[in-house]
């Protein structure tokens, strides 16, 4: 099976980017479910600073569009990954890769 995850990802934050424009500074979630984090691909298997560099280049040209937009979250939602993984900073020139490991029966859920 093959997909682009990137033209997805970038498809989705479009569409969440153009949504607040008027309404002031905005900061823009998206919560992974799709397994850009999970599947066997060459991001997957990318260190933590180098998804954040490929993100940053990736959704950059978004923050230059809409300015109104302050950064993008992106989360990987992952379910219960025992042991849960250590922490990590990745302190990148144009994005941030923070990994926390947090138990799903610790935190909230939405739905």
């Amino acid at each position: 099976m093959e997909s682009d995850q990137g033209r997805r990802l970038l498809s989705k934050v479009h569409g969440k980017c153009a949504k607040p424009a008027g309404a002031g500074t905005a900061w823009i979630w998206v919560e992974d479910h799709s397994g850009l984090f999970h599947f066997p691909t060459p991001f997957a298997e990318m260190s933590l600073a180098a998804k954040a560099d490929a993100l940053a280049d990736l959704l950059g040209p978004l923050l230059a569009k809409y300015v109104h937009v302050a950064g993008i979250v992106i989360s990987d939602a992952a379910r219960r990954r025992l042991p849960l993984p250590p922490n990590e900073d990745a302190l990148r020139p144009a994005a941030q890769g923070f990994r926390r490991g947090l138990p799903r029966d610790r935190v909230r859920v939405a739905s």
